[in-house]
């Protein structure tokens, strides 16, 4: 489920939520008036009296705000003697009100600045639930990582991996005030791209950022839809998304007029609006130049915008069964 779509789940519950609120406070009323019948009768002198004093403000007569004045006065008068008389039939003062589980926003969700803090935070936990199957930093270990020195690079590859692992956590902790929007994993299969990948998705997810999490055969078929006029939301939600992660780029086949056309724009378009994308590769560089061309091959690797992290070292599920 995306972001948009938990976000109109959650805001139908808060209509549910509010509704049974509705219905709970008027069963609470009417148990209160069939213990004083009076009160059913105060209250309709109270909104009488609150109707009253809007008209009088409305025709702007001489005495208008001495009008409203008094019947307002009179209307606090018969909310005291409703509470006075509910407290009389055995019921605590404030029976009556309307309970909500977030006086700030009502139950509705929205305040003026937005969402409301409680809305918020429920959606950060169901998006973060959404992806608590993927693969977490918590559970990143380093013992099963070799600590063998790896030729081509300074140091081992637990080294090498678990740096990868930091500064990913750090762009984490920083998102979305970072500088590199497009990152590449690269590297041979079964060096732990897709294991970062799948925590900064989870990570990201728990943080309430809107994630898109797909296999680049999952973005090919959504670039096919689009070209062929079938079903373009998935490709459009793609290009829209806060934070889009396409994992093992370079398996998806090469359909003319479609794959590369279409990575460009997805690329170009992210890149415009300063959205962030995460791609993990088994190619190099080279390969992906070779394979994309130059105008995709530049923006996955533009140093200004971009940060590459090569994987490099012994095969870890082969290592670890």
């Amino acid at each position: 489920m995306t972001r948009s779509e938990m976000v109109e789940q959650l805001k139908n519950e808060y209509r549910r939520r509010r509704m049974q609120a509705e219905q709970e406070q008027d069963a609470r009323v009417r148990e209160v008036e069939r213990a004083d019948p009076q009160i059913h009768a105060l209250w309709a002198k109270q909104a009488r009296l609150l109707n009253d004093a809007v008209r009088a403000m409305v025709a702007r007569t001489p005495d208008a705000q001495e009008k409203a004045v008094r019947m307002r006065e009179e209307g606090q008068a018969v909310l005291r003697e409703i509470r006075e008389r509910t407290v009389r039939a055995g019921f605590p003062e404030d029976y009556m009100r309307m309970r909500y589980r977030c006086p700030k926003c009502k139950d509705k969700g929205m305040v003026e600045s937005g969402f409301c803090e409680c809305f918020r935070r429920e959606l950060n936990e169901r998006m973060g639930s959404a992806y608590r199957t993927l693969d977490s930093f918590e559970t990143f270990r380093e013992d099963f990582i070799p600590a063998q020195p790896v030729e081509g690079i300074a140091g081992t590859q637990r080294q090498a991996l678990c740096g990868a692992r930091d500064y990913l956590l750090r762009y984490c902790g920083k998102y979305p005030a970072v500088d590199k929007r497009v990152l590449v994993l690269y590297g041979e299969a079964g060096l732990g791209k897709t294991f970062l990948l799948n925590c900064v998705v989870r990570r990201l997810a728990e943080q309430g950022v809107d994630v898109m999490n797909v296999t680049a055969y999952k973005m090919l078929d959504a670039m096919r839809n689009k070209y062929l006029g079938e079903d373009g939301a998935e490709f459009d939600r793609m290009l829209s998304c806060a934070f889009l992660a396409v994992d093992d780029l370079g398996t998806e086949p090469i359909i003319r007029n479609i794959t590369g056309e279409s990575l460009f724009m997805l690329l170009n378009e992210r890149m415009n609006a300063r959205l962030c994308t995460i791609f993990a590769t088994n190619l190099t560089p080279p390969q992906l130049r070779e394979r994309y061309g130059e105008r995709i091959a530049s923006r996955l690797f533009d140093r200004e915008n971009g940060a590459f992290l090569r994987f490099v070292g012994k095969d870890l599920r082969a290592q670890n069964g």
